[in-house]
């Protein structure tokens, strides 16, 4: 199922098959998956082979449009529908906006969504733990670290709602003031039976 999410000027677009081939490009460049766990080549079979498994209702990936360029992706994945949590991930692959605002805003809109209208409790994510850009904003937005991991390059940080409608306030209301609060979800009609779509529309920010 199809559809976008506009909130702070930024565009959320789940992803199709024809974005795979340009989220190849950029998370096989050196200088954007320097922070990811799996660094290795990613040929355009496996990249069709990864999408054909993540193009469900458990796994929601976005290609984040900004100024209408396309600059990143960012994502809520291994959704458990009944705990209502799940996992995420961000990679911004145009170079002048990695010291902006401009992911702050995506990983905003996105969080609001999850929280706000699919009435999520939990998220974690993963971190290099010399990624020290990443983990300043997350723990910003509310994000802990899991006690307890040793000597783990990857960390591990947790979510929850609470904490994040606590931390965020701030950046929320400016993101709003500087962009506008409105949020737009569109659906094709054909899709507004399914079940996203149900979830989506139910609920507004």
């Amino acid at each position: 199922m199809s559809f976008t999410i506009e909130r702070y000027g930024i565009v959320l677009r789940r992803l199709t098959a024809a974005d795979i081939e340009l989220v190849r490009r950029w998370r096989n460049d050196a200088t954007v998956n320097q922070y990811m766990e799996y660094r290795e080549y990613i040929t355009a079979e496996m990249q069709k082979k990864w999408f054909h498994s993540i193009n469900n209702d458990n796994n929601l990936f976005y290609v984040i449009e900004y100024k209408g360029e396309k600059i990143g992706l960012i994502s809520t994945f291994a959704i458990d529908w009944n705990k209502r949590q799940a996992e995420c991930g961000i990679f911004v692959w145009a170079k002048k906006y990695w010291q902006s605002v401009v992911p702050v805003y995506a990983v905003l809109a996105m969080l609001d969504i999850n929280f706000l209208v699919l009435d999520f409790d939990k998220f974690n994510v993963k971190i290099h733990d010399k990624n020290i850009r990443a983990k300043t904003y997350n723990k910003m937005l509310g994000y802990k670290l899991v006690e307890n991991q040793g000597n783990s390059v990857f960390k591990h940080y947790f979510l929850t709602k609470e904490s994040y409608l606590l931390k965020s306030k701030k950046m929320r209301r400016i993101a709003a003031k500087l962009n506008g609060k409105e949020t737009k979800i569109c659906i094709e009609q054909s899709e507004k039976k399914a079940f996203l779509s149900q979830k989506l529309l139910h609920n507004k920010c």
